[in-house]
């Protein structure tokens, strides 16, 4: 925009005028075109990419400190398991557990719902992906403490493990970005 401001500004100045060119020793005579001012589109409201990126920040680390704070449960339930297997079969703790996992998919849900700027894409990327390997987990833990299947707690812990692998890169790309 600005150089197609300083060429028609430069065209006005140096050569363009309202009168008749009669050089050429007469054989032609040009009018030039009737200069035609270029408009700017209608502005649109400046959209501060800073407070965007604060906006989004601010909601993501509010929802991943919440969602730390039922993973931390969530491990001190199977901490507890690990070092009395009764608890396997133990209502409250089956029931504490199931609440947790409610919690988690609440968590979950909220930050997959966040909307980033286009500057952050690729760390929320990270963080969706994140969040699909804790909905594995979400949507089958429970069930394999109920039937007793390793197999699916083994499957459960792998999740656990890569949606930790891609929340450190998530961290890492976001703290270079925020």
């Amino acid at each position: 925009m600005k150089k197609s401001m300083a060429l028609l500004t430069l065209l006005l100045v140096t050569g363009c005028s309202s009168t008749a060119d009669t050089t050429n020793h007469g054989r032609i005579k040009t009018t030039p075109a009737p200069a035609v001012a270029e408009t700017a589109p209608p502005s649109k409201p400046a959209i501060d990419i800073e407070s965007e990126k604060s906006k989004y920040g601010g909601a993501m680390s509010a929802e991943l400190k919440e969602f730390a704070i039922s993973m931390f449960q969530f491990s001190q339930l199977n901490t507890q398991a690990s070092e009395n297997s009764q608890l396997f079969s133990d209502s409250k703790w089956k029931q504490d557990l199931h609440d947790n996992l409610t919690v988690m998919q609440m968590n979950i849900t909220t930050v997959k719902s966040l909307t980033p700027p286009p500057s952050v894409k690729t760390a929320h990327s990270l963080v969706l992906n994140a969040m699909n390997e804790f909905q594995f987990v979400v949507d089958n833990y429970y069930h394999a403490i109920e039937v007793l299947d390793t197999e699916l707690m083994q499957q459960c812990l792998n999740h656990m493990n890569q949606g930790a692998i891609f929340m450190e890169q998530a961290n890492k790309e976001m703290a270079a970005i925020l």
